[in-house]
This record gives structure tokens, sequence and C-alpha cells, in this order.
């Protein structure tokens, strides 16, 4: 199965969920599972979420950082994504 991707695309790999979200990824599914099938995907390695603009988007990200997950990280003296990307 893959995940369905949009205008802007709000990815996290399966196995962070289950790491870092609080109750792990039955909580995220639980959580979501009115979004499922709209505009959250998921397969067996990617969960998939997205948005229409980036104001949108900006909201996911502090969201998920609000529940554990770390957006960046600072490789070579560059930001980079960490745990989700867009």
């Amino acid at each position: 199965m893959a995940i369905e991707l949009e205008f802007i695309n709000f990815i996290v790999p399966i196995e962070v969920i289950k790491a870092k979200y609080p109750g792990g990824w039955d909580a995220c599914l639980n959580d979501h599972a009115n979004l499922i099938g709209g505009r959250v995907w998921y397969d067996d390695h990617l969960f998939r979420d997205g948005a229409m603009n980036t104001l949108d988007i900006d909201v996911l990200i502090e969201r998920w950082q609000k529940n554990g997950l770390e957006a960046f990280e600072i490789v070579d003296g560059q930001q980079s994504w960490k745990d989700l990307c867009e």
C-alpha cells in the first residue's frame, strides 16, 4: 500500500510514532480516526497528513512537537528534518 500525496505533505515514519507519540501507534490512529482516508493516509512505513497552505502545516508541526517529536536538528551547521518532514 502507498500513501497518497497532495499539496503540502507532512510525513512521519511509523517507527518514530511508535517510539515518541504519546500512547504510540494505536493512540495516533485513534486521534486521527476521523481523518483517515481523507487528508490522512498511512502504509506499513509512513504516516501522511497535509494541508493546502503553509500556515496549516506550521500548526501541524507545532502540534506534533508538543507530542514529543522533534522537527529539526542541526547537521553540519545546517537545519535538517529529524522526526518528520514536509
